[in-house]
C-alpha cells in the first residue's frame, strides 16, 4: 500500500522532472532557421497543399 508521504514525494519528484524538461531541450536559433533550404510551390486544388510524396525525401525544408 502506498503512504500519503511515498505519493507527496512522487508528485514532488515529478513536478522537478517536468520543470526540467526546458532546461534539457535543444535549443535552435533564428540563424540556423534562416540556414535551411526554402522552396517555392504550388498548391494543388482542394485540399490546398502541396504534391507530395508519401515519404520525405532529404533533409529538412
Amino acid at each position: 500500500m502506498i503512504t500519503r508521504r511515498e505519493a507527496l514525494f512522487g508528485a514532488a519528484l515529478g513536478a522537478v522532472a517536468v520543470a526540467a524538461l526546458p532546461a534539457l531541450s535543444a535549443t535552435v536559433t533564428k540563424a540556423e532557421i534562416r540556414g535551411l533550404p526554402r522552396e517555392k510551390i504550388t498548391l494543388v486544388a482542394p485540399p490546398f497543399v502541396h504534391p507530395h510524396d508519401q515519404i520525405a525525401k532529404g533533409g529538412p525544408k
